[in-house]
């Protein structure tokens, strides 16, 4: 698949502007059919409103971290920038790069001054010609890949997605990937898998048998964070024309569309992944947690000090086995539009 570039993007809906241009979220049920397919190439000429400025941007650096934002969460942007996407942290060559994406104020459809300010002076969104709503965060999570796709150099070998609301223990993300996945030729996602997830009908997570009829997801990485090469990201954007379109974004992306492509996923212990602000006191060793889901301000900065520690004194250890592969290809043959032959060898 070939996907076009547009350099100028419209201009910026102000907040008292009415309804323009991008997607809404009445728009986007059209594509959460057992019957409609994504066809990113159309969304992608008109998607982008502001970019991130990619003079940031290294062209020697090998991880690209790319963070899901709602469109009002400028202080969590601000203690991301303070902590794991302040570049002083690392090594030169071991910086990752790290921009924000983030959509339309859902109630006017605009964006909002602060965020304007914020734009211009940071430079480190991307900001989507789409309303920044929960059924959106599939398309959003799309879109992003193409734009990392068309945009950086193929010295980015990983990409890694995360939300607004996570403490990355990112030392610990780029040693694994240096050291255990580097190696792997073949496409992979690593995170935490949920293996054979059933399909929630009530709640929030809810999706209608018209969406998607089967019982059971095949398995998928919780969207707090995961990592994946960068051929699995150019696999999964090709494996949309093949796949019914499916609002929920985690299931879609890295099980449907992963299994698709028959892309090998990995996991991690689910100790290391700290989800529920519950599970904060049960904790024995922050060091060795892959993420933290949820944290607030307190407890912040003293979770990212403790990684900071951790990589200056390299007294976490990283397991050969740190992470488990996933045998998982399963896909419901009732739901494939066109079955293709792929070497299934997979490392």
């Amino acid at each position: 698949m070939v996907y076009i570039l547009t350099s100028i993007p419209p201009s910026l809906p102000k907040d008292n502007t009415s309804k323009r241009g991008g997607i809404t979220d009445v728009e986007a049920k059209h594509y959460s059919n057992n019957t409609t397919y994504f066809n990113i190439s159309v969304l992608y000429q008109h998607a982008f409103l502001v970019e991130p400025d990619l003079f940031l941007y290294e062209h020697d650096q090998s991880v690209v971290i790319f963070v899901q934002s709602s469109h009002l969460n400028t202080a969590r942007r601000e203690l991301i920038r303070t902590t794991w996407a302040n570049g002083s942290y690392y090594k030169k060559n071991r910086r990752p790069y790290v921009f924000f994406v983030s959509g339309l104020e859902t109630r006017c459809h605009c964006v909002r001054e602060t965020v304007r300010l914020e734009m211009s002076v940071r430079k480190d969104i991307l900001l989507l010609a789409i309303n920044d709503s929960y059924d959106n965060l599939t398309i959003k999570g799309l879109l992003t890949m193409a734009w990392i796709e068309n945009k950086l150099n193929a010295s980015v070998k990983f990409v890694i997605k995360t939300d607004d609301d996570v403490i990355l223990n990112t030392f610990r993300w780029l040693s694994i990937l240096s050291i255990q996945m580097s190696s792997r030729r073949s496409p992979f996602i690593i995170g935490y898998v949920w293996q054979r997830p059933a399909v929630q009908r009530t709640g929030r997570y809810a999706v209608s048998s018209k969406e998607y009829r089967e019982d059971y997801y095949p398995a998928f990485c919780t969207g707090s964070g995961y990592a994946m090469s960068r051929n699995a990201v150019a696999v999964m954007l090709e494996m949309t024309s093949n796949v019914p379109f499916l609002k929920r974004d985690d299931p879609f992306i890295t099980g449907l569309l992963a299994a698709e492509g028959h892309i090998s996923r990995y996991t991690f212990n689910r100790m290391t992944y700290v989800l529920y602000p519950a599970d904060f006191k049960t904790v024995r060793s922050w060091q060795r947690t892959m993420l933290v889901h949820g944290a607030n301000s307190s407890i912040w900065h003293d979770v990212w000090n403790t990684y900071v520690l951790s990589s200056q004194t390299k007294s976490y250890d990283i397991p050969e086995m740190a992470v488990t592969f996933v045998t998982s290809e399963w896909f419901p043959k009732e739901v494939r539009k066109d079955p293709i032959k792929r070497n299934r060898n997979l490392r």
